[in-house]
């Protein structure tokens, strides 16, 4: 991307002072249509300092605008979140209780955002891992099997009685992905259905995925069916 272009797209983004889901995803689309190197990722930095820098002498609140630099810088500072253990590639196996573990403990460190994606949820320790993330105000948002939900067990209509967004498909096939997206910076995908006979009799898996190109297109599959399934 060109830095003018980027200019102008940063000076586009700022408008409401916050960097919302569909602005972070039009910045990592741009940034991963042609990888920057990291001269070039400086140079953005520095536009995105000079941007911010401007907005401020023209607002009273200094914080949003702030809010809004250090989520930016955060998408311009890949090498960072490469270099953060929790953001590397891993695996886990069932049955065992390793990646019912794991996608609980993903659950408890979430900060902002999770978007679920999951055939189906019966699990009772990953279900309790996502209402007591949704009640310390992590943004959540659930996408499951329209027919799954009336199983025995299920905990959709849990989600739904404590404010979860929840969306359903509504047509005679199966939303059959397993696939979380955690905070921007990792995707929880694999065989695994988020139920206890997964857990304890299935040989299922995990992948934990940390790569920004990878995470942007689950993004978008999650922001595509959730306009779908309205």
């Amino acid at each position: 991307m060109q830095s003018d272009q980027f200019l102008q797209l940063l000076r586009k983004l700022i408008a409401d002072e916050r960097l919302s889901r569909s602005d972070r995803r039009v910045l990592a689309t741009a940034l991963d249509s042609a990888p920057p190197s990291e001269q070039k990722l400086g140079e953005l930095r520095h536009l995105a300092f000079e941007v911010a820098r401007q907005e401020l002498q023209e607002v009273d609140q200094a914080a949003p605008v702030l809010e809004w630099l250090e989520d930016v810088i955060k998408l311009l500072n890949p090498a960072a979140l490469t270099s953060n253990e929790s953001c590397r590639g891993d695996v886990c196996f069932s049955p065992g209780e390793a990646c019912r573990d794991r996608i609980a403990g993903l659950f408890r460190m979430a900060r902002e955002t999770v978007d679920v994606c999951v055939f189906t949820i019966t699990d009772n320790v990953i279900s309790d891992a996502i209402l007591s993330a949704f009640r310390r105000g992590v943004s959540i948002r659930i996408i499951s099997d329209d027919r799954k939900q009336h199983d025995t067990g299920s905990d959709i209509r849990r989600f739904v009685a404590a404010g979860i967004p929840v969306r359903v498909d509504l047509n005679r096939h199966h939303m059959h992905h397993k696939f979380a997206i955690f905070d921007h910076a990792r995707v929880v995908t694999g065989s695994y259905n988020w139920t206890m006979g997964a857990a304890l009799d299935n040989e299922e898996h995990i992948v934990i995925l940390g790569e920004s190109q990878l995470i942007s297109r689950f993004e978008r599959e999650f922001d595509k069916l959730w306009e779908a399934y309205r």
